[in-house]
């Protein structure tokens, strides 16, 4: 059977034969209509006495210019969103929800959104949406956990230990900004912060026995020997060159011109100028003091290596160590030195060591990457906001842009056209 076609009207004006636009079949068949009897085929984005977001909504190509094709693919969206286009001819800035369709599937999107636009802002009885309702996304999801965007914020968590997670996340790896104007991690960033948290937890879990060779007091022995160490070496090599030559010894050590150009100065045990003398007089084979005959300067020092490291490691607290004592206590300690100089250089060990490995080793990058699915499964009716939006500008605004570009009747009928400047509209009326 063959398609009827569909009978279009004229009106004549300025001596142009121009076409009636009056109805929803008039707009459904506008494809059909030869482009030479349109009386406009292009108008910019600005500078028209017309709402230039409509325009840019309208603008497909966003070449900056609203031509036939951006029109005519606008009425092919609006006839699989709107129950009649014949609503187009009764502009208003509000759109009834049962004159959006539900027997297709881009209409059904929009009346999903519609839906949701509503129940965000409290109206969720509302029969219908206004330009009003849509006008600020970051209001419409301001109250909302998960809103399709693939951000979730702290605030989206459904429970604490997930929520500290996420601003875990955000604090190593920065954040994104969610639809609802909060800042938030979404799947990269997640991805990439449990990457770090699972190499830093092999590492960890590669020291083995080493991390408990002096048990729980293992790291402060360290790091005790890590603060005196290139000071004790220096000691002992001082006392060496002693023992190769006694004459060293003299040269090894503070002489009286040295010592007595410290009496000129104001001197605390912090100065530079006692830092750098030797930490211990060296002689020949002496054993290594720590307490009295200490350099002053290293004297508390000295005293947490005493402590934390010679106490542990030898068995029992001393006065004094020798160089062999020495070697004992870093041999002792170097497998764990070496563990711990391979320590991964990742930002989430600020964090803390036990931090790090409970997130590594529980579920919270699981509980994370499930919140973020579930936020993405809402994309389809959370991302038909702009949709939703551009239905009611045509509805508001479609048909008045016709009149000025498809025919010139909003001219002729002696209405302000979209096109004139607003001074010489002024003249005119007058």
């Amino acid at each position: 059977m063959a398609k009827t076609r569909h009978t279009w009207k004229f009106f004549r004006a300025g001596g142009v034969d121009q076409v009636v636009l009056a109805d929803g079949a008039d707009l459904a068949n506008l494809h059909e209509l030869d482009q030479k009897l349109w009386v406009a085929l292009s108008c910019p984005i600005v500078g028209l006495e017309f709402d230039s977001r409509t325009l840019t909504m309208l603008d497909a190509d966003g070449d900056g210019r609203i031509r036939p094709p951006d029109i005519l693919a606008t009425i092919a969206w609006l006839k699989g969103v709107m129950v009649d286009l014949g609503d187009l001819f009764e502009p208003s800035d509000e759109v009834p929800l049962d004159r959006i369709s539900d027997d297709t599937e881009s209409g059904r999107n929009v009346r999903a959104g519609a839906r949701l636009i509503l129940e965000n802002i409290g109206k969720a009885t509302a029969g219908s949406i206004t330009l009003a309702d849509v006008s600020d996304t970051e209001k419409i999801f301001a109250a909302t956990k998960l809103n399709g965007d693939g951000i979730v914020p702290v605030e989206s968590a459904d429970d604490e230990e997930t929520a500290n997670a996420i601003a875990d996340v955000i604090t190593v790896e920065g954040s994104a900004l969610d639809r609802s104007g909060k800042q938030g991690v979404d799947q990269t960033r997640v991805d990439a912060f449990f990457e770090q948290a699972h190499i830093y937890a092999e590492w960890a879990a590669s020291g083995g026995d080493v991390t408990k060779t002096l048990g729980d007091a293992t790291g402060a022995a360290v790091d005790a020997l890590d603060a005196v160490r290139a000071k004790v070496s220096d000691y002992f090599s001082r006392c060496r060159l002693a023992s190769f030559d006694g004459r060293a010894a003299t040269a090894l050590n503070p002489t009286e011109a040295e010592l007595a150009a410290l009496s000129t100065l104001v001197l605390t045990t912090q100065s530079d100028s006692v830092a750098s003398l030797p930490l211990a007089r060296a002689e020949a084979a002496r054993a290594l003091p720590l307490g009295e005959g200490v350099n002053p300067a290293w004297a508390r020092r000295i005293a947490d290596f005493a402590r934390a490291t010679v106490t542990p490691c030898l068995g029992g607290p001393r006065t004094s160590i020798t160089e062999r004592d020495w070697d004992a206590i870093t041999a002792k300690l170097a497998a764990y030195e070496g563990w711990l100089s391979a320590k991964p250089s990742t930002d989430v060990a600020e964090l803390g060591h036990d931090r790090v490995i409970g997130l590594a080793k529980g579920d919270a990058r699981t509980r994370i990457t499930d919140l973020i699915a579930r936020d993405l499964a809402l994309a389809i009716e959370s991302n038909q906001i702009e949709s939703v939006e551009k239905l009611i500008r045509c509805r508001r605004d479609l048909v008045a842009l016709l009149e000025n570009f498809v025919n010139f009747r909003a001219f002729y009928g002696r209405r302000k056209a979209i096109f004139q400047e607003i001074g010489r509209a002024s003249y005119r009326e007058r």
